[in-house]
């Protein structure tokens, strides 16, 4: 995921360890050593992702 989304809302579709996906629209905080950390916008809790498995992102039209 790019550092260019830091700040901004994205959908994203995950896949978790176990193999399991989702879908979630999060602030991005930070992308480093290929870790994203985000605030899932539907509970405002804090989430990390491993990069390589977020199979797709979109950014959210109409945020910054």
């Amino acid at each position: 995921m790019p550092n260019k989304y830091i700040g901004h809302i994205v959908e994203i579709i995950y896949m978790s360890k176990s193999g399991e996906f989702s879908q979630r629209k999060v602030r991005v905080s930070s992308v480093k050593d290929g870790i994203v950390r985000a605030v899932d916008k539907a509970n405002g809790e804090w989430r990390t992702f491993v990069e390589s498995n977020i199979l797709a992102w979109q950014p959210v039209e109409g945020t910054a």
